[in-house]
């Protein structure tokens, strides 16, 4: 009786110490779904094809899309507790990593996409070159990455933001506002960038031109990689399902990401030309092995968000970026 009894204290008590190293390991899941927070961007074409296909089932998480008017705007909700996990650009996670909770900091911890042409200038038929643009109205966002794409084509031609007139406003409007003939020039990124080119204007500097500088994250919190780093990963796995359905059924997978961006399926396919969408091979060694690359674009963001004012401290590249997930 007394041997039965030390051998049932003995397993409760190795259950409760599995139930507690599992948590403490944040490698726990939870049966609640992932909000995940995104716009209207080309490079999220997987993640569309993901939640359409019902593959973050398949990966075994459930996934709830909440869309915002930008990647800032998805950030903010992510720093408000609104979402649990915001697709964004890693200018918009360095400019908000001062908003953040200091008991809960934010963490870029997996790289979705690279723009490779799908974020340029347009200007007007009579404008040739970024030389051109001296004196002339730019519609852009100032402190946003479209402005960051401006100041270094400048910076690459020698000028300055001084050297134009820009014209502030969202990253939705620059591109109907060049339509629209009151400005010379618009930085945009997709849809918005092939809506003003098929409008008869024309694009003298795109991504294609600064490899590797405008770089999209998905970013969560701190806590969310402690706690529930195992949906996470099933987060990145089905999304990854999501690029490998739509490299292999490409004209299911174009037709689904045009009906999220509002656009045609021609369309689709140009937009797609102008971005990669990484891999979890991709993403793993831009975040491990070449990841000094990575802090070189947040040292040259810190740069430009300085300069303009937008930030007064440097945002930590070591405490930005969070490779966890690959271990």
């Amino acid at each position: 009786m007394k041997k039965g009894f030390r051998l049932l204290v003995l397993a409760t008590i190795l259950v409760v110490v599995a139930v507690a190293g599992a948590a403490c390991s944040g490698s726990s899941s939870s049966d609640q779904p992932i909000k995940l927070a995104y716009n209207l961007w080309i490079g999220s074409a997987g993640v569309f094809v993901a939640d359409e296909k019902k593959l973050f089932s398949e990966a075994g998480v459930e996934v709830e899309m909440v869309q915002f008017g930008s990647p800032t705007e998805a950030v903010q909700a992510l720093i408000s507790g609104q979402v649990d996990v915001a697709l964004t650009t890693m200018d918009t996670a360095v400019m908000l990593k001062k908003s953040e909770s200091k008991d809960d900091p934010i963490r870029a911890f997996y790289v979705n996409d690279i723009s490779n042409g799908a974020d340029g200038i347009i200007v007007k038929s009579s404008i040739n070159s970024i030389q051109d643009l001296k004196g002339k109205d730019v519609a852009v966002t100032i402190g946003a990455v479209n402005h960051f794409l401006l100041n270094h084509a400048l910076a690459e031609a020698g000028m300055t933001s001084s050297d134009v007139n820009i014209v502030n406003m969202a990253p939705d409007l620059t591109g109907s506002t060049l339509i629209s003939g009151k400005v010379d020039a618009a930085v945009a990124w997709e849809p918005f960038l092939s809506e003003a080119i098929a409008s008869g204007n024309k694009l003298i500097y795109s991504s294609a031109d600064a490899p590797d500088l405008i770089v999209d994250v998905m970013v969560t919190t701190q806590s969310m990689l402690k706690d529930r780093k195992e949906d996470l990963k099933k987060l990145v796995d089905g999304i990854n399902k999501g690029i490998a359905y739509y490299e292999e059924n490409e004209a299911e997978g174009t037709e689904i990401a045009a009906g999220v961006l509002g656009t045609s399926a021609e369309s689709v396919k140009e937009m797609k030309k102008g971005v990669k969408l990484t891999e979890y091979a991709d993403s793993k060694r831009m975040m491990t092995t070449d990841v000094s690359k990575l802090k070189e674009t947040i040292e040259k963001i810190n740069d430009f968000f300085i300069e303009f004012e937008v930030m007064t401290e440097r945002a930590n590249p070591d405490e930005l970026i969070d490779s966890s997930l690959f271990d």
